[in-house]
């Protein structure tokens, strides 16, 4: 996951749940002293299967 923009802010899940067909992730952003912001985000998930034709 990676936040965006100019400033110093990040961001992390901070727990997650489901499955392939429904994770679910809680996410939370913190600016630079470490309290919490709104700012953006990209998170991508994959999962370990792979299919064979």
């Amino acid at each position: 996951m990676t936040s965006y923009g100019t400033g110093s802010e990040y961001c992390k899940v901070v727990s997650w749940s489901g499955d392939e067909a429904n994770a679910q992730a809680d996410v939370a952003c913190f600016d630079a002293d470490g309290e919490p912001t709104d700012t953006r985000f990209v998170i991508v998930y994959t999962d370990d299967k792979v299919s064979v034709t």
